[in-house]
C-alpha cells in the first residue's frame, strides 16, 4: 500500500530486529516483579493506521461525486532523543515522519472523476524536528517550550513551499501532590500566515488505578490502570494537517494545490508494556471528519475546488513503541 523510501525501510528493519532480540530475554525477568509500572513517556514510537469511511459524499464545485468507500492508511513514527539530562533540565531533539494515503472507491462512476482520481495515487508525507526543552524551577514548577519545524508535501524531499513551524511555550504548576495545571501559548506560521492558540493542561491522579489528563484543545485522556503493566484508556483528540501538492494534478497543471482535513476523534486505547522499556499499543475508535478539501494554495475552505464530506468512520491503530527504563524515571 506504501512506497515508502528504500532507506527508511532498511532503517526501520534494523529497529524492528534490535528491539526482537533485546526485548524477548527480559520478557521472563520482568515478570517475576509485580508491582506496578509507572505510565512512561514514549521516547520512540512506530504505528499503522487504517480508517474506512462509508458512502462519503464528494463535490468537485457543485457536483456531486458519488463514492462508495474512501480509506485512509497512515504509518508514522516519531523519535525523542535528549542530549541534555540535568536533575532541573531537559534538552532533547524529537524527530517525526508521517505518511498516509487516500483510496477513493467507485470514484470512475463520476463524470468529474480526474481530481479525486488522480489523489488516489498520491502518498503524503509530513518531516518534522523539534527541539524540547523542560527548566524545573522549584518542587512544584517547571517550564515547557517546543520549538518545532515540519514540511508537510507530496515529496519525500523538502521544499520550502511546505514548510510548517511552530514555537510552543507552557508553565506548570502542582498545586497538590495529586494535581498539576498548566497554561501557555502556541504560534504557529504555514501558508495562512501567523496564527495564535491557548494552551491549557490538567493532570489529576485521582487514585492509584486512574488518571486524568487534559492538554486543550488538543486532547483529553482518562486512564485506568488494568494490572502492574497494562493500561486501558478512553481517548478524545483533535486531529488536523494540511499537505502542499508539489507535483501538478490533472487537469489543474501549474497551479499551486494543498489539501487539508480536520478530525474530532473518540477511542479506546490498550497499552501493555512487554518489559521494562518495550510496549504495545491497540486503538479502536471513531473519527468525525469536520473538514477535507483540496483548495489553491493560501486559500481557506469556501474556495474548495473538491470537499469530502461524511459524518463518522472508524478507524484501527497499532503501535510498537519504547519508553525510558524504570532506573531513569525519578
Amino acid at each position: 500500500m506504501f512506497n515508502l523510501p528504500c532507506k527508511l525501510r532498511k532503517w526501520l528493519r534494523v529497529w524492528m530486529m534490535l528491539l526482537f532480540c533485546a526485548g524477548c530475554p527480559k520478557a521472563k525477568a520482568q515478570s517475576k516483579d509485580k508491582s506496578n509500572v509507572p505510565y512512561k513517556p514514549k521516547v520512540f514510537q512506530f504505528s499503522y493506521q487504517k480508517l474506512y469511511a462509508n458512502n462519503p459524499l464528494g463535490f468537485e464545485g457543485n457536483q456531486l461525486t458519488p463514492l462508495e468507500r474512501e480509506a485512509n492508511y497512515r504509518v508514522s513514527f516519531n523519535m525523542l532523543a535528549p542530549f541534555v539530562v540535568k536533575d532541573d533540565f531537559l534538552l532533547g531533539v524529537q524527530l517525526k515522519y508521517d505518511q498516509q494515503r487516500f483510496v477513493f472507491e467507485n470514484f470512475e462512476t463520476s463524470e468529474t472523476s480526474s481530481l479525486s482520481g488522480t489523489l488516489n495515487q498520491i502518498d503524503f508525507r509530513r518531516k518534522g524536528v523539534s527541539l524540547v526543552g523542560q527548566k524545573d524551577f522549584s518542587n512544584d514548577q517547571k517550564l515547557s517550550f517546543a520549538l518545532s519545524t515540519n514540511f508537510n508535501s507530496d515529496r519525500f524531499s523538502l521544499s520550502m513551499a511546505s514548510l510548517r513551524s511552530s514555537l510552543t511555550g507552557l508553565y506548570e504548576k502542582q498545586i497538590s501532590p495529586m494535581t498539576s495545571i498548566g497554561g501557555g501559548l502556541r504560534l504557529s506560521y504555514d501558508e495562512q500566515g501567523v496564527r495564535v492558540l491557548p494552551v491549557f493542561t490538567y493532570d489529576k491522579t485521582i487514585n492509584e488505578n486512574w488518571n486524568l489528563s487534559l492538554t486543550l484543545p488538543k486532547e483529553a485522556i482518562l486512564r485506568y490502570r488494568l494490572s502492574y503493566n497494562s493500561f486501558l484508556s478512553v481517548k478524545t483528540e483533535l486531529n488536523s494537517y494540511r499537505y502542499i501538492l508539489n507535483d501538478p494534478l490533472q487537469g489543474y497543471e501549474g497551479v499551486d494545490l494543498s489539501i487539508a482535513r480536520l478530525d474530532f476523534r473518540a477511542s479506546l486505547l490498550y497499552e501493555k508494556q512487554l518489559t521494562d522499556w518495550i510496549g504495545l499499543g491497540v486503538e479502536y475508535g471513531w473519527s468525525n471528519r469536520s473538514r477535507h478539501f483540496l483548495v489553491e494554495r493560501g486559500n481557506r475552505r469556501r474556495d474548495a475546488l473538491l470537499e469530502f464530506r461524511n459524518p463518522r468512520a472508524p478507524y484501527v491503530k497499532a503501535s510498537l513503541f519504547i519508553v525510558p527504563p524504570s532506573k531513569f524515571i525519578k
